[in-house]
């Protein structure tokens, strides 16, 4: 089941409708998310025939801003949770067989002062279920300073902030493949500022499920935002495989890693040909997950 996030600014152009039809035709997403869409809700319905989905939940734009859609195959199920200016919360199924999933579609708060009250809401949505949860869509805001390609660097107090509603969440970053940001304002010289706001964030227990999914940055000139196109391969995943196993830069936060990676790798000396060096991986992935269940307690 693959899902579709984009913040398109405004979908009153025929250039932007024709985009995403087009996206839609490559990709063929089970679940799209418009934010940013500009328009009251009953005219953003109206392209769920043009998108070739049945269902749709909308909220409506403020004056000339906001504005979000939800649009779905009928082969999925999709209950709504809430709705918000700022989100769009479900539970999904696949099929009546499958598990069920929480998905919050976000649109995050664009004024930097008012940051703040967004988190608060991840927070309260965190409290109502224990349900694998995913979030995914533009949160308007970079988890690190890396992450933002300007002149001027972003406040950290503003990165923190982020990463510190993620982690009382339980929401560790999926990753990405594609370009390294996903908004660009196309301006000239210094003006220039290119920074990831878009992303996917997911408990452990969505990551256990979908071990296989993996976020894509497309592109499109239609507006400045990448879409994310998240793919998740194999349907059902199989519990008696393992995890797959993924390097969390968050870990480098807690000042003992390096010594704690070194005491993984040298626990027994014997280190040599292939099997030695595969033992002594296992050993420092076992110690790495160790120190990620620890990272919300160190910082």
């Amino acid at each position: 089941m693959n899902l579709f996030s984009w913040n398109c600014q405004g979908l009153g152009l025929p250039r932007t409708v024709q985009k995403l039809v087009a996206l839609m035709r490559a990709k063929s997403p089970m679940l799209v998310f418009l934010s940013e869409t500009r328009m009251k809700g009953g005219h953003v319905a109206n392209l769920r025939w043009r998108l070739g989905l049945k269902y749709c939940i909308t909220v409506d734009s403020v004056g000339t801003g906001g504005g979000l859609a939800l649009f779905w195959h009928e082969s999925v199920e999709v209950s709504l949770i809430e709705k918000h200016q700022r989100y769009i919360d479900v539970h999904v199924k696949e099929n009546p067989e499958a598990v069920r999933t929480r998905i919050t579609f976000v649109y995050g708060e664009p004024r930097t002062d008012q940051r703040h009250i967004m988190w608060e809401l991840l927070r309260r949505l965190h409290g109502r279920s224990s349900e694998p949860w995913l979030a995914i869509g533009d949160f308007n805001e970079a988890m690190w300073g890396f992450e933002h390609f300007s002149a001027c660097p972003r406040p950290e107090r503003q990165l923190v902030a982020f990463r510190d509603a993620l982690s009382d969440c339980g929401l560790s970053d999926l990753g990405f493949s594609g370009l390294p940001y996903t908004y660009n304002n196309w301006h000239n010289g210094d003006d220039n500022v290119k920074v990831r706001l878009d992303r996917a964030v997911a408990c452990s227990t969505w990551r256990d499920l979908f071990g296989d999914a993996v976020l894509h940055h497309l592109v499109s000139s239609r507006s400045d935002h990448c879409p994310l196109f998240l793919e998740i391969r194999k349907e059902n995943w199989e519990r008696h495989k393992p995890r797959i196993f993924r390097y969390e830069i968050m870990w480098e936060r807690l000042e003992s890693l390096v010594v704690e990676i070194k005491k993984a790798w040298c626990t027994d000396s014997s280190r040599e040909g292939l099997g030695g060096v595969v033992a002594a991986l296992k050993r420092v992935q076992t110690a790495l997950r160790t120190i990620g269940a620890r990272i919300p307690m160190a910082v």
